[in-house]
């Protein structure tokens, strides 16, 4: 039996990991971590809602994960489209080079590629948040919560640890500001919240934004936006003459 409270460190590592490595231009590895941060959530929402099927408890496909927390009930709230689902499905599921080329082969029998840009992170993060948010409330037990820990845990030396342009998080800084100081004991080693606003982590410490166009990017919604990337060119025949990635 899997016990509960081994699942929210290991998804909090995965989940800041997961966020590093694409600011850091990683997109692959990132897109892997981050679909271990999806997983692990989705396998902990199933469990406490009473799952006891093992093909669920073995599978890492994040779309049938998702589909199987909406059949018991949780997640009816969530905004995701079908392509994220899909999109982010298929980079998880290339972690095996084995799967790489039908991954790809799927994506072009829907005139689709498979292609990753920085952007992408924003509609993790605000994929990620949801789901974290159902699940505090399936719960009501602060530990449950990746977002709560990390930010009850900020210090000066790791302020952007899980929240540099962080956006749904930062967003709800208020609610989140409230929880941890309603539900974690004071951390002498942690920023207090109370003194800072989420304007504080927008940037790396040097006034410095790592991308152009900041409040651009803090008034849109790429989730609800999100269509699965590329197009295949094809020729009367139906023969692929070349791809557009985007």
């Amino acid at each position: 039996m899997i016990k509960l409270h081994y699942f929210n460190p290991l998804r909090t590592e995965y989940y800041v990991s997961g966020r590093s490595e694409f600011l850091h231009d990683n997109l692959s590895v990132g897109s892997i971590l981050l679909g271990y941060a999806i997983e692990s959530i989705l396998k902990e929402t199933l469990i406490r809602l009473g799952n006891k099927s093992e093909k669920l408890q073995h599978s890492h496909n994040l779309k049938l994960l998702f589909q199987s927390c909406i059949d018991k009930g949780a997640f009816a709230n969530i905004q995701v489209p079908e392509d994220f689902l899909d999109f982010s499905n298929s980079l998880f599921q290339m972690r095996y080079p084995s799967v790489t080329v039908s991954e790809t082969l799927k994506a072009y029998d829907r005139n689709n590629t498979i292609s990753l840009t920085k952007e992408y992170l924003f509609s993790y993060d605000d994929f990620f948040q949801q789901l974290d948010e159902e699940l505090f409330k399936i719960t009501q037990d602060a530990y449950s919560s990746t977002i709560l820990r990390i930010f009850a845990g900020l210090t000066k030396e790791k302020r952007h640890f899980g929240l540099y342009f962080n956006m749904p998080a930062l967003k709800n800084y208020d609610i989140y500001k409230e929880r941890v100081n309603k539900y974690f004991a004071p951390n002498k080693q942690a920023i207090s919240l109370l003194e800072n606003d989420a304007d504080y982590f927008w940037t790396d410490g040097y006034n410095y934004n790592i991308y152009a166009g900041l409040e651009y990017y803090k008034t849109q919604t790429p989730l609800a936006n999100f269509k699965f990337p590329g197009e295949v060119i094809r020729d009367k025949t139906g023969k692929i003459t070349h791809l557009v990635f985007s």
